[in-house]
């Protein structure tokens, strides 16, 4: 998939809040459990960045 492809669906999933992003994950136990577990390696390995990463990761895991 091409990155403007990706965007145009990325862009639907993220809600603008009034402090700036806040993360929607994709609706699936599984996937609620992978951002548990992961978010603190997340936030070590990529730091203020991690919970983005983390987040991309589990609609790329778990979005289809």
């Amino acid at each position: 998939m091409r990155a403007k492809e990706i965007f145009e669906k990325s862009k639907d999933m993220i809600i603008l809040g009034k402090k700036g992003l806040d993360e929607v994950a994709p609706e699936s136990s599984e996937a609620e459990r992978f951002i548990k577990k992961n978010k603190k390696d997340f936030k070590k390995r990529y730091g203020k960045r991690g919970e983005e990463v983390l987040y991309a990761t589990a609609w790329k895991k778990f979005g289809k």
